[in-house]
């Protein structure tokens, strides 16, 4: 995305900082690391379990070969080999994951960009007709106010992204400032409601009718 000089001008609020080619609004604290590996725990235990019991698997139906059960004993092998198997496709699963994990969030003045841990790119211009991201933003202790995640809804392969509150708003400002599509909804009582944010494209306008047309 190339970089105009009026985005490298602009003097970004607290806690959103600065760079080079834009504003960083990723949010990259104690909070956003527990974040990142809270999502790559279930992973990684799952592929723990089905290696774990592949390998035992695999021994038992090797101990029960050299008993003389063949028939038992090759059963059990397939199931320890599937099992193995499982756990190294998942690896390879989190892996994908990890590389798609963004290490930095840009907002420039003509659209948001995206670099990823596998150094490849995601950017999206304001004036995208496939502009499509999703925000969820709820109050929480752990995060030190509020949690506001970002979904790059447009590559399903990122993952739930952590934004500063602060950072957030600016995203937002863009937004209706450019009078891209906004819809908010609320959910849960007052003082723990989630607030989900969608933002979209502007909606084409509207055919104006021709007065000599019949009504």
């Amino acid at each position: 995305m190339s970089t105009s000089e009026a985005a490298v001008g602009v003097v970004p609020p607290p806690g959103v900082a600065a760079e080079e080619s834009g504003l960083s609004i990723l949010r990259s604290d104690a909070f956003a690391d527990r974040l990142h590996h809270g999502m790559a725990r279930p992973t990684q235990l799952g592929r723990y379990l089905l290696v774990g019991l592949g390998a035992v698997a695999v021994g038992a139906g090797v101990g029960l070969f050299f008993g003389h059960q063949v028939d038992v004993a090759l059963a059990i092998l397939l199931l320890g080999a599937i099992l193995v198997v499982g756990g190294i496709l998942q690896y390879r699963s989190f892996q994908r994951s990890q590389a798609h994990w963004p290490v930095k969030i840009l907002l420039h003045e003509d659209g948001i960009e995206l670099l990823l841990d596998n150094g490849e790119i995601r950017a999206a211009e304001w004036s995208d007709p496939k502009l499509d991201l999703e925000v969820h933003s709820r109050p929480s202790k752990r995060a030190g106010g509020f949690e506001v995640t970002l979904l790059w809804r447009m590559d399903r392969r990122i993952p739930p992204c952590p934004l500063t509150p602060e950072g957030f708003e600016h995203l937002r400002s863009e937004v209706e400032g450019r009078k891209l599509k906004l819809q908010e909804f609320h959910q849960g009582r007052p003082g723990r409601e989630v607030r989900l944010y969608l933002i979209g494209p502007t909606a084409p306008p509207k055919p104006a009718l021709d007065p000599g047309a019949p009504a």
